[in-house]
């Protein structure tokens, strides 16, 4: 928890007091519900639209443009988009039929609400789950790119043929304009928005340094602001109608883990890594409220019971997903065990081996792999001319805590890097030693640090190309 902003901390603990406090406000002060559900956009309502917005422009701010072309030369990428969208057009939304069904058998208005969350495939908050967890964020866009653009396609005739044809409901009309609206706004808008921060401003040494530090935290807090004025809105429909709201969530509470840990468990079978897992399976399991709740509110009426049903959906997805964030990254170092692995050595591993793991882990597109770090006398920290050198290229190491070298580190497999730690690293029989000869970054000044910083991601990009192509072929 070391290094953790304060709302990242108790991360959990607000999540909670947002709720009850949204639900309490909503339930007691019934003219704050009404305010924040006045107007709306999108058929959002607009606190809750403004709040989304102003989620998801850092996450965009974020992503490295520049390295989305690069992911298309990930060795398995293709099998991996190809799993995704089985998943999230086919599995997901079969299971939610199913669930709906078997749980709400006796309240076809209900049943109706949730399908149509289990049809729409998150585009938005997806980006959220999968910072928090640490997942790759250029994998993650371009899974919510496709998702967007099968949402055009597919919403409009897979929600009428398991509402109207397979659920015996109502004949309804989904118009198109409704989805691709829900999609302009809410993924359009910051997407546009962060793409022409980055642009404009990316080689500025303060946009990595200051700017994506600080308004990451906008992430964090629009995202609170958004859970008090959503349970603000339904507050008094979650206390006068709690018998079907609680029987609402039963399916929800169902579908969320066990898409998520399905879609995990084949995730660690196929030895995917965990940077790509994280998008798998936060994608997998996350839902687009937003259209959702539109086509309920332009279908069926904002006071509808389908309208309801399809509000409850965020209610229990939120909190749920924040709960596997955190089990995602206690469960980290599972993934690790299945791959074969690059050390990167050096002495106190403050330095030069963590900037190397770092570029070597960015640069990287074999999933056989991973990079870690060790050093034999680990210090207590990363240098923080390191760290100020490595943020100035968008890479954040000022939480990563020094490991020590040890034989049990090293298997037969993996290819230890040394840097300055000569005869004091392990011999492991059947594990080939790489030595490179680099300064050491240790007091000197920002000037020097970032050529070793160049030196290093140069000698990363050799190794990749050479040294482990040809490994891997032998």
């Amino acid at each position: 928890m070391a290094g953790l902003s304060f709302i990242d901390r108790f991360l959990s603990l607000w999540i909670i007091v947002c709720m009850v406090g949204g639900v309490l406000l909503g339930n007691y002060v019934p003219k704050v519900s009404k305010i924040l559900s006045g107007g709306t956009l999108a058929d959002v309502s607009i606190p809750i639209a403004v709040g989304l917005l102003l989620m998801m422009y850092p996450v965009f701010c974020r992503v490295r443009y520049e390295k989305s072309l690069e992911i298309f030369k990930t060795k398995g990428l293709l099998g991996q988009v190809i799993i995704s969208i089985l998943i999230n057009w086919i599995v997901a939304p079969l299971f939610m039929l199913g669930l709906a069904w078997a749980t709400l058998p006796d309240l076809p208005e209900y049943r109706t609400g949730v399908i149509l969350v289990g049809v729409a495939r998150c585009i938005a908050m997806v980006l959220i789950w999968n910072r928090l967890a640490g997942g790759n964020e250029e994998y993650c866009a371009i899974l919510v790119a496709i998702n967007s653009i099968l949402q055009i396609i597919l919403y409009g005739p897979v929600a009428y043929l398991f509402v109207v044809v397979m659920g015996n409901g109502s004949t309804f009309k989904i118009q198109i304009w409704i989805i691709i609206r829900s999609v302009l706004v809410f993924l359009g808008i910051p997407l546009v928005a962060g793409f022409f921060t980055w642009l404009f401003f990316r080689n500025r040494t303060w946009y990595n340094t200051i700017f994506i530090p600080n308004v990451g935290k906008l992430s964090l807090i629009s995202l609170l602001y958004v859970i008090i004025v959503m349970f603000s809105i339904q507050g008094k429909e979650i206390i006068s109608e709690i018998t079907f709201v609680l029987r609402t969530a039963v399916p929800l509470l169902i579908y969320f883990p066990v898409i998520f840990f399905g879609t995990l468990y084949f995730c660690l079978i196929k030895k995917i890594p965990y940077s790509v897992s994280v998008p798998q399976c936060f994608t997998a399991a996350s839902n687009n409220f937003e259209l959702a709740i539109a086509i309920a509110v332009g279908t069926y009426g904002v006071q509808s019971k389908e309208a309801l049903a399809a509000t409850i959906g965020p209610l229990i997805e939120v909190p749920m997903l924040v709960t596997l964030v955190y089990f995602m990254k206690a469960f980290k170092n599972r993934f690790e065990r299945n791959r074969r692995k690059v050390i990167f050595a050096c002495v106190h591993n403050a330095g030069r081996s963590q900037m190397a793991c770092e570029f070597f882990n960015l640069h990287n597109q074999n999933f056989e792999y991973t990079g870690i770090s060790a050093g034999t006398e680990p210090a207590d920290h990363v240098h923080p001319i390191v760290a100020d050198a490595l943020l100035e290229k968008g890479i954040d190491i000022k939480r990563n805590v020094p490991q020590k070298l040890t034989s049990e580190l090293v298997k037969p497999g993996d290819i230890l890097v040394t840097m300055g730690c000569g005869e004091t690293c392990p011999y492991v029989p059947g594990v080939p030693i790489i030595n490179w000869d680099l300064e050491d970054p240790k007091n000197q000044p920002i000037e020097r640090v970032r050529i070793i910083r160049d030196d290093i991601e140069a000698k990363i990009k050799d190794f990749i190309k050479s040294e482990l192509e040809f490994t891997e072929k032998h």
